[in-house]
């Protein structure tokens, strides 16, 4: 046995491990001697350079010149002495170096390693208390101090080796060119950890809108975060709170999964001293800076330590290339999260450069677009526009659109959605020239659309009309149109279409000449969409009157032959049969077609009428409100303006619509009789209400005596409307007069002499007014012999000179013969005198000369004897 023993000891391998675990020991000595000379100053000095982000080997090397000169040579000389009896200071300082560091994997990535052993439950619970956490904090902090004293005094040793220059030159080259690098970034790595195990938790913990705005990124999730140490339980350092959150859970889950624990789940768990050393492992490596894992940079921004987070960053920025786009990532969200939103927006276009190279990008970035670069960078700017829009911060979405669509090439589809998502974020701002200009660029044509929409609404809404029309649509202005017009006809013709409908005129007027059609049609369609309010809504009127008014008008401005628009026909409209006739030679026979016009043509003329026609029924409606609610022809329409005494409108209307004058002058002429009554029997107090609204301003009357006004009025209107040679309005006014039991008045006796003295002659004898026959047929025989002929429009009196004329003759006998029989039946009564004998007289005789003077001049004109039954006879010429 022993003979064996000490062949082992002998062999060539196990002695050059002997060797080298001697070098590494002598130079651990080197270590502590270096510990325990140098002044806690010059530790102090050198860690503050390293948080001032001065590299190691530099702040080293300053120091070390400063001191020198305070420094003996006995104390340089001793520490060389000792590295001299290290037989190979080269790989000891390797061998060094290889304890100090860690694996350059994640927790996550010893997970998926070692995905063949299921979890053993019971470890999941390991130092999980409050003491266990504790424990563990504690644990590592003393292992990072440890760390960062060793690479610290190594660093110390590499530069004294080098500045003496007494070692051999291959071994100087070796600790210049390969462990001097090491140990920089090894040092740099170990402060950072021991600055981690040192800083205290900031507790504010963040809202959950906060976090719900950070979902996009698919942080790691955050375990139970423990209360602080000042409410009786809990971490009170930023580790102990890490621990006693993600990191441990995150540790004892690559814990319980290791090969150790489930190969030998009796040795680890029943002995946690056993189970503490792995347990460690696992959490350095959530906070060793050197390893693809970001566990600790999520988790800072997850738990809102904004602060911190952005320190860490810093001390990493300058020298560690692990995951530094992912650490300038999360630090933007940070920014971002914080309100810094530039800052952030700097940072996120820093980070894209690490889309294809680093871990955490590549799971969130890199899904189904792995072989094509510029897709992914694409994929990245749209996740922190998503990121930008869950922050309000649209601007800076705006400026991360325009940097991505730098990089789209032609025929992206994802364009389209770029440019939607500055044109949604411009309107937003209300920067409307920008939002159109990012509609117009996109390529997509239900984009624009649906862009164009948008703008539209909110333009309305907001009355920037002047602005909507400012832009330029070019081939979208069909669309835009179509847009206000079917907004227009989803509105309320009465409350809310007047925007819509108002603006679509203005434009078209503002496109030109060629276009006034289309305006008088958006008019006219806002008036016919106003015509299904009853006609008591005074408001709906009004609207409706200016509306075809801006449609006439417009009309006006057009051709003849371009002066019309379109209306839907009446839907109870019948059918029209069409009959195709067939081909010439065709044997079959023709073709019946019944079809149903679905629009119809409507020209300036009925325009003009159907304003007539609102303009009256407002006037209607605003002088008597008790009016019906739904007047829908002329005749209706008049009646009731003649019942109210708006016959000035009421003509108008007659006259728009060829109708008959009679019924508003019988009203009027009713009116002028029972005010002339009124004055000797009663009193009317609403007579000047209606007589206001006919225009009396050129009425030359007494203003005192309102019958006299009235009168007057309907002298005016008669000489007006009755056309030249005709009576027929004047018969109505006097059989009116007639028949109410008045005299007529002198002015319209002196004006039906002149029009028709024959006709007034037979209405008087008609109606019984054999006086007034008298007198008038007197006066006509009277002109005709010459004696006031200009009364009765005559221009010469009867000779063979004359002018040919006749009077009513038959006319005239029949009224000498009825004052004869009254005459007669008066002598028949013994005690009455006969009434009419004087009228009879008189007239008899004035007959006689007229048929004699008759005779004679036409005796004298022709030269040929007639009777009286043969003499021809012509109509009176009414001038």
């Amino acid at each position: 046995m022993t003979s064996t023993r000490t062949s082992l000891l002998t062999l060539p391998c196990y002695l050059k491990i002997q060797k080298r675990l001697s070098d590494v020991l002598k130079l651990f000595e080197v270590i502590v001697y270096l510990d325990q000379q140098m002044s806690e100053t010059f530790f102090q000095t050198f860690e503050k350079e390293l948080a001032a982000l001065q590299m190691p080997d530099a702040v080293m090397e300053t120091l070390l010149k400063k001191i020198s000169l305070e420094m003996d040579s006995q104390f340089t000389s001793h520490i060389l002495e000792l590295l001299n009896k290290i037989s190979d200071l080269y790989n000891a300082i390797n061998k060094v170096l290889e304890l100090v560091q860690f694996g350059g994997t994640s927790v996550a990535s010893e997970d998926g390693e070692d995905g063949q052993f299921h979890i053993n439950q019971s470890a999941m619970h390991f130092f999980s208390s409050q003491l266990g956490v504790s424990v563990a904090a504690g644990c590592l902090r003393q292992q990072a101090q440890v760390r960062f004293q060793i690479c610290r005094n190594l660093l110390l040793i590499c530069n004294i080796v080098l500045s003496e220059v007494r070692l051999e030159l291959h071994v100087l080259e070796a600790v210049r060119s390969v462990c001097t690098p090491e140990i920089v970034v090894l040092t740099q790595s170990a402060y950072v950890m021991l600055w981690i195990t040192g800083l205290s938790a900031q507790l504010n913990v963040p809202q959950e809108s906060a976090l719900q705005r950070l979902t996009p990124l698919k942080l790691q999730p955050v375990a139970l975060v423990r209360s602080s140490p000042s409410s009786g339980s809990g971490p009170a350092s930023l580790l102990e709170m890490f621990i006693a959150s993600t990191a441990g859970h995150e540790a004892r889950r690559a814990f319980a999964k290791s090969p150790a624990v489930n190969l030998h789940p009796s040795a680890y768990l029943a002995h946690w001293h056993l189970s503490l050393l792995p347990y460690l492992n696992y959490l350095r490596l959530s906070i060793w800076p050197i390893s693809e894992g970001t566990v600790f940079a999520e988790w800072l921004l997850s738990t809102g330590q904004h602060l911190w987070l952005q320190q860490y960053v810093r001390l990493l920025s300058n020298w560690c290339e692990w995951n530094i786009c992912t650490r300038s990532f999360l630090l933007a969200a940070s920014f971002l999260t914080s309100g810094e939103n530039y800052k952030a927006q700097d940072l996120f276009e820093t980070a894209i450069k690490g889309v294809l190279t680093e871990q955490f990008l590549q799971k969130r970035i890199l899904i189904g677009c792995e072989d094509d670069p510029n897709r992914a960078y694409v994929n990245y700017y749209l996740k922190v526009i998503q990121l930008f829009e869950l922050h309000k911060a649209k601007d800076c979405a705006i400026n991360i659109a325009n940097v991505a669509l730098s990089i789209v090439t032609p025929g992206d589809p994802m364009a389209a959605t770029l440019y939607s998502i500055k044109f949604k974020h411009h309107l937003s701002l209300k920067h409307y020239a920008q939002a159109f200009d990012s509609l117009t660029s996109n390529p997509a044509e239900e984009r624009r659309r649906d862009n164009l929409r948008e703008l539209v609404k909110q333009l309305v809404e907001e009355r920037r009309l002047d602005t909507l029309l400012s832009f330029t649509y070019a081939n979208m202005e069909d669309l835009f149109t179509g847009i206000l017009l079917s907004r227009a006809r989803a509105a309320d013709p009465l409350t809310d279409a007047d925007t819509f409908y108002n603006f679509l005129y203005s434009y078209q007027i503002n496109r030109g000449p060629l276009n006034f059609r289309l305006a008088a049609s958006v008019m006219y369609e806002h008036a016919f969409r106003l015509s299904s309010y009853n006609d008591q809504n005074v408001e709906a009127l009004e609207k409706q009157v200016k509306c075809y008014l801006a449609a006439k008008n417009v009309l006006s401005l057009c051709s003849p032959e371009h002066a019309w628009v379109v209306r839907p026909t009446d839907p109870d409209e019948e059918m029209v049969e069409v009959m195709l006739p067939p081909r010439a030679g065709s044997n079959q026979e023709a073709e019946v077609f019944r079809l149903k016009r679905q629009v119809e043509v409507v020209n300036i003329d009925t325009i003009k009428k159907e304003l007539l026609f609102a303009d009256a029924k407002l006037k209607l409606c605003r002088y008597n409100m008790s009016s019906p609610a739904s007047i829908t022809s002329p005749v209706e329409l008049v009646g009731m303006l003649n019942i109210s005494g708006l016959f000035k409108t009421a003509l108008e209307v007659c006259t728009a619509f060829q109708l008959s004058y009679c019924s508003v002058f019988e009203t009027l002429t009713k009116h002028c009789v029972s005010l002339t009554l009124a004055n000797e029997e009663y009193d009317q107090p609403n007579t000047w209400e209606w007589l206001v609204e006919n225009d009396l301003q050129d009425l030359p009357v007494n203003r005192d005596n309102i019958a006299d006004i009235v009168w007057k009025l309907l002298q005016d209107y008669l000489s007006k409307y009755e056309k030249p040679n005709m009576t027929e309005l004047h018969r109505a006014v006097c059989s009116k007069i007639i028949q109410m039991g008045v005299f007529l008045p002198y002015w319209l006796i002196v004006s039906y002499k002149l029009r028709n003295p024959s006709e007034l002659l037979r209405l008087l004898h008609a109606s019984g007014r054999l006086e007034e026959a008298s007198e008038l047929a007197r006066e006509l025989l009277l002109a005709a012999l010459g004696y006031g002929k200009e009364y009765f429009g005559f221009e010469k009196p009867l000779s063979h000179s004359a002018t040919s004329f006749a009077l009513p003759v038959h006319a005239l006998r029949a009224l000498v013969q009825e004052l004869h029989m009254h005459n007669e039946m008066a002598g028949q009564e013994k005690d009455e005198e006969p009434p009419f004998i004087k009228e009879y007289n008189l007239l008899k005789e004035l007959l006689g000369k007229y048929m004699e003077t008759a005779l004679r001049a036409t005796q004298q004109s022709s030269g040929d004897w007639s009777t009286m039954g043969q003499m021809k006879t012509t109509p009176l010429q009414i001038s």
